[in-house]
């Protein structure tokens, strides 16, 4: 070798901890028996959240990947997995709450914004402004059903809708609140500025995203984003520009996108 003889033995900077030793056979043992494959738990991996998989070690991440795999296998249940995390007390109260949440549902709530309130969507953050740092609680990609380029952006509730159990919720088997749905209306200009103040645009081009309550909160202003404040260095989130062609109907002078998530 050019850079001098190979050393006879590679020294590892540390040893496996126990805790990893045991991971990583309680593996071996699960794919021996078919409960899991290491193309599942790539994937399960890769779902991590990106916080997540940049800080976490080698074998956390193992964990977590078993741990989702073992979930939608059924093999193990969000109540076993609350007791082993957090214990048989605080499972229980869990429980309890989750119960609560399914008699409620059953009775209509009073929606917090009514045709032609002003709301500015919320961005999705780990950390969400108010010292509330999810990072250490979330260890999967959450499930998201409000798209990112509404995110900052303000409009104007079209209607109220009916409520409906939380998809972040059902889209990994847990049992859901039920929160309220709204159809908002926003001015295409304000969600893609980039290219929606081209010459030929209508100033009254709008689309209608149904965004769910907790996405929400209230404006003082029916219009506009907050899209520099979102990213920080000032740069446009989303470039939205639909192959070439904004979401203008080349037919209509007044035209409009509707984007019923519900539906999808």
């Amino acid at each position: 070798s050019s850079f001098g003889p190979l050393a006879s033995t590679i020294e590892r900077a540390d040893e496996l901890l126990d805790w990893e030793v045991r991971c990583h056979s309680l593996f071996a043992i699960l794919a021996i028996k078919g409960c899991v494959t290491t193309d599942g738990l790539r994937r399960s991996i890769e779902a991590l959240t990106p916080s997540q998989y940049d800080s976490w070690t080698y074998y956390e991440k193992w964990a977590a990947g078993m741990t989702t795999l073992l979930l939608e296998g059924g093999m193990v249940t969000n109540r076993e997995l609350n007791e082993a995390l957090f214990g048989k007390e605080l499972a229980t109260e869990m429980a309890a709450d989750d119960d609560d949440d399914d008699d409620s549902s059953q009775t209509k709530s009073t929606p917090a914004f009514d045709s032609g309130d002003f709301v500015r969507v919320r961005s999705y953050r780990q950390d969400d402004g108010d010292g509330d740092d999810r990072s250490g609680l979330e260890w999967r990609r959450p499930h998201i059903r409000v798209p990112g380029y509404i995110y900052g952006v303000r409009g104007v509730v079209e209607r109220v809708c009916d409520q409906h159990k939380d998809p972040s919720f059902l889209a990994f088997g847990l049992d859901a609140p039920t929160v309220r749905l709204y159809r908002v209306r926003f001015r295409m200009k304000d969600v893609w500025p980039e290219h929606h103040n081209e010459d030929g645009n209508n100033e009254d081009d709008f689309i209608e995203v149904e965004v769910y309550e907790p996405w929400l909160e209230a404006s003082a202003e029916s219009a506009g984003n907050d899209f520099e404040s979102i990213d920080g260095d000032g740069a446009v989130l989303f470039d939205h520009s639909h192959h070439g062609s904004d979401c203008r109907n080349e037919q209509d002078s007044y035209s409009s996108h509707i984007h019923d998530h519900h539906s999808h």
